[in-house]
């Protein structure tokens, strides 16, 4: 289903339901049923033109060089000076790539050869949440990301370093 239609609907949903209860409080329950489902229908069609206009506007989409080349590449979070930095990153044949988009205080380029990647481990983010990312460098520096499928960006680093998972 179409992303617009999807978040229109469970919008319209969500906010027809919470509509009714509060409209049937103050009502007979007719009429607080009738302008919960109408106040519904009628934000989610603002929501479906609202998720329509932002379609490709979000300013998102990040050129990475050579991208064509890159074995693996999703978005992503570094965490740079206390803020997770949102971007992209790309797997090369000798390096990691990060790229910020736009929309960060600390926009910025990270390049780490994989010659210097002495270990890659998963983590959890704030103790909890299963997708952070930990690059270890020769140089004794430690990156942290938050990605998509940590153990297949682990598994691919490896892969491309010449080591198993």
């Amino acid at each position: 289903m179409n992303p617009a239609k999807k978040g229109a609907i469970t919008s319209a949903l969500i906010y027809s339901t919470l509509m009714s209860i509060y409209f049937s409080l103050h009502h007979t329950l007719l009429v607080g049923m009738s302008m919960g489902i109408a106040a519904g229908l009628f934000f989610g069609l603002v929501m479906f033109f609202f998720y329509r206009s932002r379609k490709g506007k979000i300013g998102l989409i990040i050129h990475i060089p050579n991208e064509e080349n890159a074995l693996y590449t999703g978005v992503a979070n570094h965490f740079k000076n206390g803020e997770a930095v949102g971007g992209k990153m790309a797997l090369f044949k000798n390096e990691l790539y990060f790229k910020s988009h736009r929309f960060n205080i600390q926009n910025h380029e990270l390049q780490i050869p994989l010659s210097t990647i002495t270990e890659v481990n998963p983590y959890k983010i704030a103790g909890a949440f299963n997708t952070g990312l930990k690059i270890k460098t020769s140089d004794g520096s430690t990156e942290k990301f938050v990605v998509f499928n940590r153990e297949d960006w682990q598994a691919a680093i490896l892969a491309a370093k010449g080591l198993n998972a």
